[in-house]
């Protein structure tokens, strides 16, 4: 078979560029699939939340946009919260702290941690809450965030209040 070479370039370009168009429209519904995502849990649809999150996140995983699987895995950990698969709730929230940490988002992987501590609070995990706080708590004091401090401290001291030890909440900075 004869291929003319002066069209090799065109073709290579059309594919390269056909590739990078995939990706953005990849990148594009995996967007859109988590904007439709929050939208139902905002509107207390938590199933179709979960359904439509599911999606976004496979969508996201495929493009390699860590910051944005990483937005989306949060979300899913609310989403499973709100359905009561706590379980999954605490594995998304550990797998987006751990892109937020990648993408070097100190911030948002703080949030995470929050919301990953207080769910073994609520679920009575105290020891795993103590140490998911003081993790959050060093995060925010290498990177000098003082609003992250203060809260992951607030944290601590109440965990400790739950496990009957008044003296060291107190001394909580």
């Amino acid at each position: 078979m004869y291929f003319p070479t002066r069209l090799f370039p065109v073709i290579t370009l059309l594919f390269i560029l056909g590739s990078k168009m995939l990706v953005i429209a990849s990148e594009s519904n995996a967007s859109e699939l988590f904007k439709k995502s929050r939208e139902a849990l905002a509107s207390g649809d938590c199933f179709e939340a979960m359904q439509v999150g599911i999606e976004a996140s496979s969508a996201a995983k495929r493009t390699g946009d860590r910051q944005l699987a990483a937005n989306i895995l949060a979300h899913m950990g609310e989403v499973y919260e709100c359905t009561g698969k706590d379980k999954d709730a605490i594995m998304s929230y550990i797998l987006a702290g751990n892109y937020f940490a990648a993408t070097k988002n100190m911030r948002r992987q703080g949030q995470v941690l929050s919301k990953l501590g207080e769910l073994y609070l609520k679920k009575g995990i105290l020891s795993m809450a103590l140490s998911t706080f003081l993790k959050g708590h060093n995060l925010g004091m290498n990177h000098k965030i003082d609003s992250m401090t203060c809260t992951f401290a607030d944290n601590i001291g109440i965990v400790y209040v739950q496990l009957g030890k008044f003296s060291i909440a107190q001394k909580v900075p």
